[in-house]
């Protein structure tokens, strides 16, 4: 397990500094929040990619704050598994298929 954690259905319109006090009322530290935006139009996708200080923290955040409403809308809480070096996530096998099979 990680120290990151995804937040999903947030209301558009969620800001750091919400997240900030929600994980603060939930006695969670965090170290570092990010709210992708859609690079076409510059708006929040809805979601957050969310550092805690340690593990133990990860299933504290999980239990206190998923399915919790912020902003009118309820908090998807889920810990975010982290990528191996070869970036297909946590196994090691499989990937993404889609191979072509061999030339003749």
């Amino acid at each position: 397990m990680g120290t990151r954690l995804y937040l999903g259905n947030l209301a558009y319109h969620t800001t750091v500094e919400d997240l900030q006090a929600a994980f603060n009322g939930a006695g969670v530290p965090t170290t570092r929040i990010i709210i992708p935006q859609d690079r076409m139009t510059g708006q929040p996708q809805g979601t957050a990619v969310v550092d805690v200080a340690d593990e133990a923290m990860v299933q504290k955040a999980i239990d206190a704050l998923h399915n919790t409403s912020l902003n009118g809308k309820t908090m998807v809480v889920q810990s975010l598994q982290e990528r191996n070096a070869s970036g297909t996530g946590a196994t090691s096998t499989g990937g993404r298929g889609g191979g072509r099979g061999t030339r003749s």
